[in-house]
């Protein structure tokens, strides 16, 4: 199986503050925290347990604390790519996204590119 963080499309930073809400079938919404992000999936901590393949529907709210740049809010779906086990107690999971659009993507992984220059990389 291939691994997310050794082969990725997209740069990713633990730089943003994320309000993160997650549904199985779009109905009853779960928080998560998600400690790192980038434009094309995420990782998410959760009490929660899922099989490698499962789709979630996510509700977030990146913060990307950069200069002046506000917070904004991306509605995406996501597919459970990879058990990552036991943090934190709480279960954690690569997650790449499904269904994201074309602006979202964009602006999402401009936004990473920022921070990482701002911030530096992970």
């Amino acid at each position: 199986m291939e691994d997310v963080f050794t082969k990725r499309d997209y740069v990713r930073t633990n730089n943003f503050t994320v309000s993160a809400k997650i549904s199985e079938n779009g109905g009853v919404w779960h928080e998560v925290k998600v400690p790192n992000i980038a434009a094309g999936g995420l990782l998410i901590l959760t009490e929660r347990d899922y099989e490698p393949g499962d789709t979630l529907w996510f509700d977030l709210k990146i913060d990307p604390r950069i200069a002046i740049i506000v917070p904004i809010s991306i509605k995406l779906k996501g597919i459970i790519k990879v058990d990552r086990g036991i943090h934190d107690d709480k279960r954690m999971y690569a997650v790449i996204f499904s269904e994201i659009s074309d602006s979202d993507q964009i602006r999402l992984d401009e936004l990473v590119r920022m921070a990482i220059q701002k911030y530096g990389d992970i």
